[in-house]
């Protein structure tokens, strides 16, 4: 949580002094917040989402990987690294 919270906040700084703004909404409406760049609910969220992460669905992903083996999980990732590849090429040629 404090690590993704202070990521955002740097992050907030960095976008605002290139762009001059941050790409994102701002927290002014949110009770506890800073600068309207962070806030204390939407912290939380990814502090107990990271958690959920980490301790539910990884391991869960792991069991299937394995399950799979090593050539059908290097096929998957192969097949998966050239559809986000096919995705960002796309993106910039269409914009």
């Amino acid at each position: 949580m404090f690590s993704a919270t202070l990521l955002e906040l740097i992050t907030s700084y960095i976008s605002e002094f290139i762009s001059g703004s941050w790409p994102w909404q701002t927290y002014a409406d949110y009770k506890i917040n800073f600068q309207a760049r962070i806030a204390l609910s939407p912290s939380i969220r990814f502090g107990l989402g990271g958690v959920l992460f980490l301790y539910l669905l990884q391991p869960l992903f792991e069991k299937i990987c394995n399950k799979l083996g090593n050539k059908k999980t290097k096929i998957l990732s192969i097949i998966i690294l050239i559809v986000l590849g096919l995705d960002v090429f796309l993106l910039i040629l269409l914009k």
